[in-house]
């Protein structure tokens, strides 16, 4: 079976809408059918063969028009193929599994099929180098999309064409990087000339390669390392397609070895980042499956792969090659923000796989990269500082020794906080630390600190805690000098914000703590002091809501930081254990919600982040310090009770389930505390409890209510119906007499009698044992016995809800 390019599809369309829609019902029709079903239509393959002369057609027309409607096209034909491949290939997989032979002729759909995915990944690779070379004069827009998100699913569809046909889709583009080496390598090495014209179409071939080339070699695979796909392990020993599964990457490597020149050379004003960020692109993303792989669950027969990349054979000279030439690269490209990006990527993607860091880390050439980034830090762009800094201490915490890690991070530290001293110690620093030059100096360093604390893990917390604590009080002074600067002020609450996110408590000491938390103090000081009488602009607002954000975020981790997981009697006993005239997590966030909290108004929650975390903030005071609420003012508690109110009404369903964990927490504690101490010690949560049941109950029978949030909202109905059981009864009462027809007073109190019978049933199963104590921390009830709570509720709410809301 042929398809010629000339043969026209059966149709012209005039408008592009119908044509798209006639692509997008041909895609349905044919991946709503199994392919066993496909199959077996007489018409299955002379469609398929019009639908390929349509593809083809499309990629023409996009060569000649590239209008809107034939991209979309494209893309939508494109993944119709992909899907096909898949589906087929799951097929094939399952197939044995059944015992059953195929009811069509299986043979004559794969070799079409095969041929199709071929003929498309040709048609696409030859329009987009002919793209590319229509476009090369086309100046880039800063903040354009890059070629990666624009044809990005392209990509991943095309390479799943090619990967059905491996022999002949690896052998073009084996064929096409080596005639691109050759033409550079004349270039590049000055034993040639051409056209600055074709110099230009030919590294953006070059780009185009590497993306296409590392899709079609291997997965993304995060979290995970990848496989080498399945079909190219069944290539045979010796074969072209086995051959060029080493020969593709060992081309490129080539090509990043020609394009990595001296700075000041000839060469240098023709190289091209955008090129040198594709090739080291297609590395990072090949690493992860083939760099440094382990020769031994692989078949013999991919004797070049072993060869070229395995541990056992060339896997770390490879390595080292590559290490080299990045280096070479920072030099050549350390201004380049994207070149820098790709190279933090491909460090990081070096760190998460464990036999790559190994090598990495017993590699002089990783040192001399790792001297050559530390010691030129003020000359990288400040947009990669914290990425970079992050990774470099990400790596240095798994080195082979003690010794060794401190070693690296001795280095790491010295070089940010050099970096630190020459910034704020400068000549006349105080008269110019306004100078813009000045400012993003400043936020430039504050980024290296930004980036260690995010890369604070349980193993290298001290460490990372060390390094950052050594400026802790200069960081004080910076958020009092910068407050009339937005983004010196949000940067440092962001450190102080990422260190405690990403700290590991358990590994400090408590004079660790007790620094953290004084500094963390004053920082909340400093800040409310500066904020009181300033007025922002509307321009301006949204700083303050950042910074408020990040200060409310602050307080939660911290408190989650010491409590998160444990019951309320390991919580109190760590609170007892708190040694006199010291600061603990309580004085912080006790000090912070006296001093935030004022600045934040009804209007600010209306911006959903800052919603999410100021109920957060207010949930987690409840869940684990609902003992010292009455030291709250009254004007306070009661905001902090209607902050809860306010998140039941919120449209998000994140904040909706804090608020309603928060009052369960509330009337258990309620509920607890009076059986344990009487009413008294609960009288002044008692109205506030009242006007929460209120709430619930009227959201629940009577208000548009997200039914994703039932449960919650139900455990939280039975919390304060515990604990104020004479307020529920009366509210009860009111509901009922509230039903001017007799039938409906009846069907009401007939439906509360259950959901009283199911409360009183959960109390019977889950106050034995301690279970809702241990409630009070979750602000939720856990085990098999409240399934049949959540379901009476869920049943009542069908019974009554209604009727109350048509009435």
């Amino acid at each position: 079976m042929t398809f010629d390019s000339r043969k026209k599809a059966d149709a012209d369309f005039d408008s592009g809408d119908e044509f798209c829609g006639i692509v997008e019902i041909a895609a349905r029709l044919l991946l709503t059918n199994s392919i066993p079903v496909l199959g077996q239509v007489p018409e299955c393959l002379p469609t398929l063969e019009v639908v390929a002369r349509l593809t083809d057609e499309c990629f023409r027309d996009n060569l000649a028009e590239n209008d809107e409607y034939t991209t979309v096209a494209i893309g939508t034909l494109l993944q119709l193929w992909a899907d096909l491949v898949g589906d087929t290939e799951q097929y094939l997989e399952d197939l044995p599994a059944t015992n059953a032979s195929p009811e069509f002729d299986l043979n004559a759909y794969m070799s079409f099929l095969a041929k199709a995915s071929i003929h498309i990944f040709d048609i696409y690779m030859d329009v987009r180098l002919q793209l590319a070379a229509l476009q090369v004069d086309e100046e880039v827009e800063e903040g354009e999309f890059s070629d990666m998100e624009l044809y990005g699913d392209q990509l991943i569809y095309v390479a799943t064409l090619a990967r059905l046909d491996p022999t002949n889709s690896l052998k073009k583009l084996q064929v096409l990087l080596h005639d691109l080496y050759s033409k550079l390598q004349a270039v590049f090495k000055g034993t040639g000339s051409a056209p600055e014209k074709d110099i230009r179409v030919w590294l953006e071939h070059v780009h185009w390669l590497s993306l296409i080339s590392g899709h079609v070699l291997a997965d993304p695979g995060r979290g995970e390392v990848p496989f080498i796909p399945p079909n190219f392990t069944k290539l045979p020993a010796g074969s072209d397609g086995q051959n060029a599964i080493a020969a593709v990457p060992m081309s490129i490597f080539g090509i990043i070895d020609l394009v990595s020149v001296q700075p000041n050379s000839a060469q240098h004003a023709i190289a091209s980042p955008l090129t040198l960020q594709s090739l080291l692109w297609f590395v990072e993303r090949w690493s992860r499956t083939y760099l440094l792989i382990d020769e031994v669950p692989l078949p013999a027969h991919m004797s070049a792969v072993i060869q070229g990349f395995s541990r056992q054979h060339n896997g770390a000279q490879l390595l080292n090659f590559l290490l080299e030439k990045v280096q070479q690269n920072i030099v050549l490209w350390h201004g380049e923000e994207d070149v820098l990006h790709t190279v933090v990527r491909l460090l990081n993607t070096f760190n998460e796989t464990d036999h790559i860091r190994a090598a990495l880390l017993a590699s002089e050439k990783f040192d001399g990269l790792l001297k050559l980034l530390l010691n030129n830090l003020s000359n990288l762009p400040a947009s990669v500082h914290s990425s970079l800094i992050e990774a470099i201490a990400a790596i240095a915490t798994h080195a082979h020794t003690p010794q060794l890690r401190a070693q690296y991070f001795q280095g790491l530290s010295d070089a940010i906080q050099n970096r630190f001293l020459s910034v704020i110690h400068r000549p006349h620093f105080h008269q110019t630390y306004q100078n813009a030059m000045v400012v993003e100096e400043v936020l430039s360093v504050l980024e290296m600190y930004s980036g260690l604390a995010l890369a604070a893990d349980q193993m290298n917390s001290k460490d990372v805690y060390e390094v950052c604590a050594r400026r802790f009080d200069d960081f004080v002074k910076l958020l009092d000098l910068y407050r009339n600067v937005e983004e010196v002020e949000t940067m440092i609450l962001q450190v102080f914000n990422h260190l405690v996110h990403c700290q590991s408590f358990d590994e400090l000491t408590v004079e660790d703590c007790q620094k953290l938390y004084t500094a963390i103090m004053s920082l909340l000081q400093t800040y409310a002091k500066n904020e009181a009488g300033r007025k922002r602009s509307k321009e301006n607002e949204q700083e303050l809501h950042e910074d408020l954000a990040n200060m409310l975020e602050l307080l939660a981790e911290l408190m989650a930081s010491q409590y998160e997981g444990l019951g309320w009697s390991d919580i109190m006993e760590k609170r007892a254990a708190k040694a006199p005239a010291t600061i603990d997590v309580g004085d912080v966030v006790f000090f912070g919600i006296d001093t935030i909290l004022p600045m934040i108004t009804q209007k600010m929650l209306q911006y959903p982040d800052l919603c999410k975390d100021y109920i957060m903030v207010v949930s987690n005071l409840f869940k684990y310090f609902p003992d010292k609420l009455s030291q709250f003012g009254a004007t306070l508690f009661t905001n902090l009770v209607n902050s809860l109110a306010f998140g039941m009404d919120q449209p998000i369903a994140e904040v909706g389930l804090v608020a309603f964990e928060a009052t369960t927490s509330l009337g258990l504690f309620t509920w607890d505390e009076g059986k344990e101490k009487g009413a008294a010690a609960v009288a002044f949560i008692a109205p506030h409890a009242d006007a929460l049941l209120r709430k619930i109950m009227t959201l629940m029978l009577f208000q548009d209510f997200d039914s994703t949030l039932v449960e919650s909202a139900g455990e939280a109905l039975f919390a304060l119906s515990i604990a104020r059981r004479e307020s529920y009864a009366t509210l009860i009462n009111e509901l009922i007499q509230a039903q001017d027809v007799s039938a409906l007073r009846t069907r009401l109190q007939v439906a509360f009698e259950k959901l009283n019978r199911g409360i009183e049933e959960l109390m019977r199963v889950m106050e034995p044992g301690g279970k809702l104590q241990a409630a009070r921390v979750d602000g939720s009830l856990r085990g098999p016995e409240v399934m049949e709570w959540k379901e009476a509720v869920r049943q009542f709410l069908v019974d009554v809800r209604g009727f109350l809301r048509v009435k």
